[in-house]
This record gives structure tokens, sequence and C-alpha cells, in this order.
């Protein structure tokens, strides 16, 4: 493996190590601290509950590059499935599933709504993506119809305020609400970070929290980064980790 090798993919979304010091190279190197929390609060989580990765499969939508279906396939997961509406993602997990010799995986392009999958999986990962969409629910939905035990969402979140006022269809009364999303335009075509659709819906965190609790997870938990890896918007509350727990 040469550096020459991967500069045909560009840049990365994920720090992946190839041997002999060659590292792929990032966006941005803010990446890294989002990932290392993310990281360090997924896995946490599921060394406290003594999590057998022996006897489940992982689900990863919208996998990116596949990070994270390759971080359980090293913990022992029986098989590990990655879901990517993006070609050149796909195309670099496949080459990093190639380049470090992974097995018992699979990548698959396309909507999860679109994508023929008739098992059920001990961890679906639905990490930076609720934010990214127009159907975020519908999304929430899919996603905890496909899920045996765990149910991992990570988001952006816009911060909670007033209740909001909403009219029901009756004059001059209103019923009032404290979970909401706020509609923003993602207008850069070019960001390989960005909403594929053009328009997304940002949380708040009472929003996740009472949809997951209606699609049936018996306990909803936030993770919070530790003492030892921390990052601003994960410490502020601009983002989060919720578990859905079945």
């Amino acid at each position: 493996m040469s550096s020459d090798e991967i500069k045909k993919y560009g840049k990365w979304m994920y720090e992946f190590e190839l041997g002999n010091g060659i590292k792929t190279p990032l966006y941005v190197d803010s990446l890294r601290e989002v990932h290392d929390v993310r990281h360090s609060m997924i896995f946490s989580f599921l060394d406290s509950v003594c999590f057998d990765y022996k006897y489940n499969c992982v689900l990863d939508i919208a996998c990116n590059e596949g990070y994270f279906t390759f971080e359980m396939l090293k913990r022992g997961c029986n098989f590990g499935l990655g879901v990517e509406a993006r070609a050149e993602n796909i195309e670099k997990a496949i080459f990093i599933k190639r380049t470090l010799q992974y097995q018992n995986c699979d990548f698959k392009q396309g909507d999860i709504f679109d994508v023929d999958i008739s098992s059920e999986f001990g961890v679906v990962l639905l990490l930076g993506i609720i934010y990214h969409v127009e159907n975020p629910l519908g999304l929430l939905r899919k996603a905890a119809s496909l899920t045996s035990k765990f149910l991992f969402v990570e988001t952006q979140l816009c911060q909670s305020g007033h209740k909001i006022p909403f009219g029901r269809g009756t004059p001059n009364q209103y019923s009032q609400g404290g979970s909401y999303f706020v509609l923003h335009h993602e207008k850069d075509e070019q960001n390989p970070l960005a909403s594929i659709g053009g328009f997304s819906l940002v949380p708040n965190l009472s929003a996740i929290v009472e949809i997951l609790r209606e699609l049936g997870f018996q306990s909803v938990i936030q993770l919070h980064p530790n003492r030892q890896v921390q990052e601003f918007q994960y410490n502020n509350v601009d983002r989060t980790i919720l578990v859905g727990i079945k």
C-alpha cells in the first residue's frame, strides 16, 4: 500500500490506518474529534451492557465509508451491512474492506427505503443522518423496524426554547408543542457531507426522544462524553447520541 494508491479517492470522512504509517486524509481535521467521541460513547455503552458481538449483526444506515461497520467487526460482530446513498462512499468502503481484508460484511448503494432487507439486526446505527434528510420520522420508523435490541441515533440538535403554539382547526384556539424540527435548506450540492435532497429537518432533543418512545422502545438513553474524550458540540448538547432499547 502506498499513498499514491489512495490519492484517487480524494479526501475522506473517516481516518483509516492502512499500514506503513499511511492514513486516509480527512475532509477537515475537526472530524477526528467528532468520531473519537462517537466511538467512545457507542462502545462504552455496548461494553457496559456486555453486548455479545459474536451472536449479533449490525446494520449501518448511511454508513458513509463503513467506519463503524468495520469497528463492530473488529470486536467480533457476526456480520455487518452498510447502506449508503453516495456511490463514491461505497467505493471507498469496498476499498477498505479489500485492503484490510474484512470478510463478513457487505455494502449496498441506495436509499434505505428502497434496499431489500428482510432480517433484524442486534444493532442499527443511524449516525449523522437524521438532520440531513427530508423525512426524519420515516427514517427513524424504518430503522426501528430493523433492530431487535439497540438503535443508536446520532444527530445535530436545534436548541429547545419556549413551547410553540399551533392551530388545530378551531378559530382563536391553539395547542402548544415543545418537540419540533427546524427546516434548513442545504444549498451546497458539492459538499460531500450535505443533504442529497436539499432540505433538512433538524430536531430538538425532545422530538427524538418522543419519537423513539412512540416507536416502541422500552427505554431511551442519552449518551454523554467521558472525561478523557470530549468535543465541544457534544459537551454543549448541540449534537448527541441516543440509544433506543427494545
